[in-house]
C-alpha cells in the first residue's frame, strides 16, 4: 500500500491528536492533489495552512525545475566538449613506407630551405 508521508514545521504543530490529524490530512491532501480547487470546500480555520503548502509546493516545484534545467546545461556542456575534443583529438594516418619517406623528405627540404634564408637574412 503506497503512503504519503506529512512533516510539517513547528509553527504548524497542533494542540491535540485530533487537530493534528486534521492537519495532517489537508497537508496529504495537498501533496497529492494541490493544484484542485479544494481551498473552496475547506473549513476557513484551515485556508491559511493550505495557502502556505501551496505556496511551499510550488517553491518546491520551481527548485527543482531549476536544478533540471542545470543538469539539462551541464550535459549539454559536457556534450560539446566531448565534440570539441573528438575533433581536435589527434588523428592516426596510414600511409605507405614510400609516402613516409617521401613526405620525410619534403619536411627536411622545407626546413633546410627556411634555415638558408634565416642564415642570409631573409
Amino acid at each position: 500500500e503506497d503512503g504519503v508521508v506529512v512533516v510539517l514545521d513547528r509553527k504548524h504543530a497542533a494542540p491535540d491528536p485530533q487537530e493534528a490529524e486534521q492537519r495532517a490530512a489537508l497537508a496529504a491532501l495537498e501533496q497529492v492533489a494541490g493544484s484542485c480547487n479544494y481551498h473552496m470546500l475547506l473549513p476557513k480555520q484551515y485556508l491559511g495552512l493550505w495557502k502556505e503548502l501551496g505556496q511551499a509546493s510550488a517553491l518546491r516545484k520551481e527548485k527543482e525545475a531549476a536544478r533540471l534545467a542545470a543538469e539539462e546545461r551541464q550535459q549539454q556542456r559536457e556534450k560539446a566538449r566531448d565534440v570539441k575534443e573528438a575533433h581536435c583529438a589527434p588523428q592516426k594516418v596510414v600511409m605507405s613506407k614510400e609516402n613516409q619517406a617521401a613526405l620525410q623528405a619534403l619536411v627536411q627540404e622545407r626546413f633546410a630551405l627556411r634555415a638558408q634564408m634565416v642564415a642570409i637574412g631573409k
